[in-house]
């Protein structure tokens, strides 16, 4: 018998997962915030120095600035490849450990990039959370991009189309939040007990 089943939530920019994540929470599931850890990493003072050796001052009140960093490594795919040698192993270990100490039944962990990182064997049901490419982009022209660093955002992710082919749920999230909060809610009775196997 299993002591916990990890559910992985995932989705690309803008699809709307972070939304998702809120309602199970709301709900009573406990929701590891895999961005919240990532951004931990890059706190420390030894990540921070490489960081800022590879990719100049990107430093603002005493922090990475996201959105020069972002414009960085998302228009160059060999300084994203760089960014991610450096960030992606103590993130990624950082995370086990959070997922080690929780309790609970059933823990689902908010990460976008779980196929790219190709920890998908973690967990034994997958959530995908899609929306349609021009409802994503208009929802990231909103959050003070231009259309050239939406799309370069964009196609720095799995296509949706893999996406879709390895999990066990879609969420589509093309329509209202009533709707996706429905859509949400009739996911979690679905969800595997503890005497479950793992897939």
């Amino acid at each position: 018998m299993k002591s916990k089943i990890l559910i992985g939530l995932t989705g690309n920019i803008a699809s709307g997962k972070s939304s998702v994540g809120k309602l199970l929470k709301e709900n009573g599931l406990p929701v590891i915030e895999a961005d919240r850890i990532g951004w931990e990493i890059l706190e420390r003072k030894e990540i921070m120095q490489e960081i800022l050796d590879v990719f100049g001052d990107i430093v603002k009140d005493g922090k990475i600035d996201r959105k020069k960093l972002g414009n960085i490594v998302f228009s160059n795919k060999r300084k994203l490849k760089i960014f991610n040698a450096l960030v992606h192993p103590p993130l990624l270990q950082k995370l086990k450990r959070e997922i080690d100490k929780r309790s609970g039944k059933v823990i689902v962990v908010n990460a976008a990039l779980i196929f790219e990182w190709e920890i998908e064997h973690w967990f034994d049901k997958i959530i995908l959370v899609t929306a349609e490419k021009k409802k994503r982009i208009d929802r990231l022209l909103k959050n003070n991009l231009t259309r050239k660093e939406v799309i370069q955002r964009i196609n720095s992710q799995m296509d949706e189309k893999e996406k879709i082919k390895k999990s066990d749920f879609i969420i589509e999230n093309n329509g209202t939040f009533e709707e996706l909060k429905k859509k949400t809610l009739d996911i979690i009775p679905l969800f595997p007990s503890t005497s479950s196997s793992s897939k």
